[in-house]
């Protein structure tokens, strides 16, 4: 076994090797170091490092004792469809779950560790104190205009960095992107990545999440590589850690002391101590993220290589953007039935729920559900935000009572059904009670995934306003009687707004358009 505690490597006179790379890492790294600017900053960041790691030695017990240091996580899909973001957010969501249970330990199959560690002596599993969360507030503006505010910062369809690995539209978010790559190549990441320039780890379409994967957008875990074990490898990267067998040779070492020193990669699924150590009677960690083995058969970091992580950490932890995580917990879920519950956070589903892997989470047949939402505290109103909704058209109908029951028809916001989305809808200011009352009626044939929606409240204008409607624009334009002269047939654009006197009087406002009789 290695003595040192810690010893950064420096190799980016690199040799990759004939045998197909499952991580970039090591070729992007010696493209990116011939940008002087990125050179210059790699070796600030290194040098910030080397201090951490002094003043850590003697903190690191404590660190399990502490608040976990909550990174603000963006996943992009740069060919996604938009028709799919259902699907989408579920399976970013799905890779997240997989690093928070890896870096920290819990995954499923930590417990075979166990059986292994008699070949390891001296190496400890170690668990990092760390959790990712996806933002869901202020999202960065001229990105996604698909995105709102509590709902994930996951892009579909957006140009990331103009087809390049960094957008500063970004910086502050561990940005995952997951696109082609080309070859074999699962993934690549920057080594000690910086967060200030928009940087991101990047995933091939077959190696994001688990489960079926999203089709319709071409993202879909493949064999050997559907556990999301990928994300996991390149984030080590990213945090500073190299791989275990760093530079295919006994001479060469990963820096990290309690990972046996190798001279290769292993691929396949090696037994426990069957793959020998450049050392005698020592084995080559091939359970290790680190490594190049299958996605089933890697699920560990040693505590020296959480070590590395938590002190990578110090230095990024100042440049998360702030207020964008402000809840990084589990997003409570509110599914239809007949009930009244308060709740100012979560989402909102038909019966069918989420997607979940390959069940698109259809609602049934012949439902008759309402179900109210009102706000925890009395001065404030729900608001719900649709992001998903798909019933028969004309014939599965969702309807919201601007009130906190669904017995008087005058009250009725709105009846849905299609694709015809609610968006987003709130109370009314006669509506004292801040709640509204959802009604979902299905008939006996035919069913669709239905709806997701976010559960927000918000303060309504103090007071009854004034509201001035105006027309912007029209094509044909006026004439110099103002007015618009078009013949039978003829296509018109008109183009109107409103002007509310109270602040955010507009929310859930609905438009309708008067002609008269058209002179």
């Amino acid at each position: 076994m290695k003595k040192s505690v810690f010893l950064l490597v420096m190799l980016f006179g690199l040799n990759v090797s004939a045998q197909d790379e499952k991580c970039g890492m090591e070729a992007h790294m010696h493209e990116m170091m011939q940008d002087p600017d990125f050179a210059k900053q790699w070796e600030i960041d290194q040098a910030k490092f080397r201090r951490a790691v002094a003043e850590s030695i003697n903190t690191r017990q404590r660190r399990g004792s502490m608040d976990p240091i909550v990174v603000p996580v963006a996943v992009h899909f740069p060919g996604g469809v938009e028709s799919d973001r259902t699907c989408l957010e579920a399976l970013a969501q799905n890779q997240v779950d997989i690093v928070n249970l890896d870096f920290t330990a819990t995954n499923g199959d930590a417990n075979l560790w166990g059986p292994a560690s008699a070949f390891y002596p001296g190496v400890v599993h170690g668990a990092a104190n760390i959790q990712f969360c996806i933002a869901t507030q202020d999202h960065p503006a001229g990105t996604d205009d698909d995105l709102v505010e509590g709902g994930p910062a996951v892009t579909i369809g957006y140009d990331f960095g103009n087809g390049n690995d960094a957008d500063p539209a970004w910086a502050g978010y561990l940005n995952f992107l997951v696109k082609p790559i080309g070859g074999s190549t699962l993934g690549y990441s920057p080594l000690g990545g910086n967060l200030n320039a928009g940087s991101s780890i990047v995933l091939n379409t077959y190696a994001f999440g688990s489960g079926a994967g999203c089709s319709d957008s071409g993202i879909v875990p493949g064999a050997n590589s559907n556990l999301g074990r990928t994300t996991t490898h390149e984030l080590g990267h990213f945090f500073n850690l190299y791989h275990t067998f760093q530079g295919d040779s006994c001479s060469d070492d990963d820096g990290i002391a309690d990972t046996p020193n190798i001279d290769g990669n292993t691929f396949g699924c090696p037994p426990a101590g069957t793959v020998p150590g450049c050392e005698p009677g020592e084995f080559a960690l091939t359970m290790s993220y680190m490594d190049y083995t299958d996605d089933n058969c890697m699920y560990m970091f040693t505590q020296g290589q959480v070590d590395v992580i938590e002190d990578w950490l110090v230095i990024l932890e100042s440049q998360f953007k702030p207020n964008v995580t402000p809840v990084c917990v589990d997003i409570p879920e509110y599914i239809i039935t007949n009930d009244t519950v308060t709740a100012c956070n979560g989402l909102f589903y038909d019966s069918g729920g989420p997607v979940n892997g390959s069940d698109p989470g259809n609602y049934q047949n012949n439902e008759n559900f309402t179900y109210t939402i009102c706000p925890t505290s009395s001065d404030q109103s729900v608001q719900l935000s649709f992001t998903q909704f798909e019933t028969q058209n004309n014939i599965d109908i969702l309807t919201i009572y601007n009130a906190d029951d669904a017995t008087d028809p005058a009250t009725i916001l709105g009846e849905w059904s299609g694709t015809d989305s609610p968006g987003t809808v709130v109370p009314t200011l006669t509506n004292t009670s801040g709640c509204l009352t959802v009604v979902f009626t299905s008939n006996g044939s035919i069913i669709f995934p239905g709806w997701r929606a976010n559960i927000q409240c918000i303060d309504p204008p103090a007071e009854c306003q004034t509201i001035v409607s105006q027309l912007d624009s029209s094509l044909p334009v006026p004439n110099a009687e103002d007015i618009i002269q078009v013949c039978v047939g003829e296509e018109i654009t008109l183009t109107g707004s409103g002007q509310f006197s109270e602040p955010g009087g507009g929310v859930g406002a609905a438009y309708q358009w008067d002609l008269g009789d058209g002179r």
